[in-house]
């Protein structure tokens, strides 16, 4: 038991006195993290970068006609003016995201009997506004209306 304790004892003051000379009796002075430092940011390259983004508005300017047979002037400029915002919005909507187009024709011995034309546009515009209303001396409205893009 003594040989124990003698070891112990050895390797106690061999430790202590390699912990004097190297430095290592100090280690526990230096303060590894300061209470007021700010929090540094982490910098990690295989995060992607954001690129920026910029904010194209875009214009269209749609006419609309009132609808016959309605003899109230306000009804009938305001029906012109909401057919004008909604021709306005799809002229947008077509700048946006472009147009599909179906043709069919039907034939019969060579002669044409019947032909349609489909023209359809999906999308859903948000934050557009209309920056300009003009009514016309026919009674038509012209309505400019833009929407930001974001490129």
């Amino acid at each position: 038991m003594s040989k124990i304790i003698f070891s112990i004892g050895i390797i106690a003051a061999f430790l202590t006195v390699f912990a004097y000379f190297t430095g290592w009796s100090n280690i526990h002075d230096i303060p590894i993290f300061k209470q007021n430092d700010p929090p540094q940011p982490i910098e990690n390259p295989s995060l992607p970068i954001e690129p920026e983004t910029k904010e194209v508005m875009i214009q269209a300017t749609g006419v609309g006609l009132p609808k016959d047979g309605v003899s109230n002037p306000t009804i009938r400029r305001k029906m012109a003016e909401r057919a004008a915002i909604i021709n306005a919005t799809l002229q947008l909507t077509e700048r946006i995201r472009g147009l599909t187009i179906q043709s069919i024709t039907k034939t019969k011995d060579l002669q044409y009997i019947d032909g349609t034309v489909e023209v359809k546009v999906e999308a859903s515009l948000k934050l557009q506004r209309v920056i300009d209303v003009k009514e016309n001396t026919d009674g038509s409205v012209e309505v400019t209306v833009e929407a930001p893009l974001v490129q």
